[in-house]
């Protein structure tokens, strides 16, 4: 009976001194494993912020840590302080419309307001940003000279707006000023308002080019729908945009028509638009399979300022109709071309491809059995601008390629209204 207590005193000291081994290695190791951990987290910190001395966490959006911060995106997902005021340091996670799983990056903003560095994280699209980031480098909350990446538009509109957070995100909590715009990023900003094929969900889908004289900015649209510039008009600019069939418009920084003060500057402009002898071609050809008879084919005038990239007026069996040419922006580009009779109703249309099955759109034959282009195309004819219901004629599971036609058939309608000297 001894012996059995002794074996259990033994035992329980035996456990009581390896507890105390392990609850004094715990002591030791606990601030190594905090540090080693703070590291980890705070090294994309020292990456976007090479001479930062410290960072302190100031926003943690998952309220780690009490703030007096508010109105934070929810793309902002921490933001630090750094330690000797040369600035802010964020962690950013966002999506995009097709995004797989998230974007997440690093971003450090100056006192100054201007980005210092960007790092991203994770990123698993096939599609990459190869060199994209480094282009806000030096920008500031103006992100005046950025645009989108061509081939990952959704994402790097996505990664932009999540950057716009994170500047507002200080501007909002008066820990930063706002830089001022000036007139000439004003102008470009005004461009997918007051031309529409030259966006795409608010962003501009155009290429800068070259530009001279009074001159001073200019892009040409991706889809090929027209050129704008910015022109430099006496002491003040102007906006001028185009499109491919004679339509022309001006525009000062707050938004106001100035068309009519600008025919020297439009003309300059009109310089910067390239031949479009193709798109007419093209057009000219589907009309002429359409209409074996066609005769009396010429180009027309709108000034329409949206995806339509060609526009003809022909006549067939003593009819007069008008054929149009768009270009809008589905998964990939849409070509899609109408004729609309003299009343401005759908008589043929078609697309180059309706249904783009790539990898986001694989359930669509699951989703539309038995669907087929003849049939969907038969739904337009005969709809006109006051009868036509863009909503009603969306595709399951080509969300896209069904948005791309409702852009391009209301587009289509508004530059048959806007002809001069032929529909009404």
């Amino acid at each position: 009976m001894k012996k059995s207590i002794s074996s259990i005193i033994a035992i329980v000291c035996l456990a009581a001194v390896f507890g105390a081994a392990v609850f004094g290695v715990g002591k030791l190791t606990a601030p190594i494993i905090e540090k080693n951990n703070s590291g980890a987290e705070l090294a994309p910190l020292k990456e976007v912020m090479p001479d930062a001395e410290g960072f302190e966490l100031i926003y943690d959006a998952s309220g780690s840590v009490n703030t007096a911060l508010s109105g934070v995106s929810a793309e902002v997902s921490k933001i630090y302080r750094e330690t000797s005021g040369k600035g802010f340091a964020f962690k950013c996670s966002t999506t995009s419309q097709y995004s797989k799983s998230p974007l997440e990056f690093t971003l450090g903003i100056s006192m100054e307001g201007k980005i210092v560095g960007v790092k991203i994280d994770s990123y698993d699209e096939t599609l990459d940003f190869e060199d994209y980031p480094q282009t806000f480098i030096g920008t500031d909350s103006t992100l005046a000279g950025v645009t989108l990446h061509a081939g990952v538009t959704f994402s790097s509109t996505a990664f932009k707006n999540a950057v716009i957070s994170s500047f507002n995100a200080l501007i909002d909590n008066e820990l930063m000023k706002a830089a001022e715009k000036g007139p000439e990023q004003l102008l470009a900003e005004l461009i997918p308002t007051v031309h529409t094929g030259m966006q795409n969900g608010g962003n501009l889908k155009a290429s800068e080019i070259d530009a001279s004289g009074n001159v001073v900015k200019a892009y040409t649209a991706d889809n090929g729908s027209g050129v704008a510039a910015v022109v430099k008009k006496g002491e003040n600019f102007v906006l001028v945009v185009l499109n491919n069939m004679g339509g022309a418009a001006a525009f000062d920084v707050e938004g106001n028509d100035v068309t009519a003060d600008c025919g020297a500057e439009i003309d300059e402009a009109k310089k910067l638009l390239a031949d479009n002898s193709a798109s007419e071609t093209l057009l000219e050809k589907r009309i002429t399979a359409w209409f074996a008879d066609a005769s009396a084919i010429e180009n027309v005038t709108t000034s329409a300022m949206n995806t339509v990239v060609s526009a003809k007026k022909f006549v067939s069996e003593g009819k007069t109709y008008y054929g149009f040419y768009s270009k809008s922006f589905g998964f990939k580009d849409m070509d899609i071309y109408y004729v609309l009779d003299e009343n401005g109703a759908i008589s043929k249309m078609t697309a180059q491809t309706f249904i783009f099955e790539e990898e986001y759109f694989g359930a669509f034959k699951t989703a539309n059995p038995g669907w087929t282009a003849a049939d969907y195309v038969k739904n337009y004819y005969g709809l006109n601008g006051e009868t036509y219901n863009g909503d009603s004629l969306m595709i399951a599971a080509a969300t896209m390629s069904s948005n791309a036609f409702k852009t391009s058939t209301s587009d289509v309608f508004a530059a048959f209204s806007a002809i001069e000297g032929g529909a009404n």
